[in-house]
């Protein structure tokens, strides 16, 4: 489904194979909404299928069971990662907001908190498109 590759930087992506299947890249587009292809959904895309195999999962609810598991697993645990992606990710400030809006946070928590329950919702709402993708099989 997903291939890696890796740019003369040493930066790795992951990009679609040839032959990969219209419902799959129709599930990449949907995240993508009108903004241009980003490094962070795909490899988010091929992070969440290659989670999603490693479990012995056969139905849909088993993976709603697991879903807050998958997701959690995939946030950025570093403040750098968590910077890169609020400025690479064209989304971002629509899952800040939700997550502002949608959680209290004491002053003790740090601005991190708040950037890392925004990326869950981003993740979340990938693998909204995943099941969406796993269900149509």
């Amino acid at each position: 489904m997903f291939d890696i590759g890796t740019r003369d930087n040493g930066e790795q992506f992951a990009f679609l194979k040839a032959g990969c299947g219209k419902k799959l890249g129709d599930a990449v587009q949907a995240v993508h909404g009108d903004s241009f292809p980003n490094d962070w959904i795909y490899m988010q895309f091929h992070d969440l299928l290659g989670v999603i195999a490693d479990y012995d999962i056969d139905t849909i609810e088993k993976l709603e069971n697991l879903r807050g598991e998958i997701v959690d697993g995939q946030v950025d645990m570093y403040t750098h990662e968590l910077k890169q992606w609020l400025m690479d990710y064209p989304r971002a400030d629509e899952f800040m907001s939700e997550a502002v809006a949608g959680r209290s946070y004491s002053t003790d928590d740090g601005m991190w908190q708040v950037y890392s329950c925004a990326q869950y919702l981003a993740i979340d709402d990938i693998m909204n498109e995943v099941i969406t993708l796993l269900q149509s099989k």
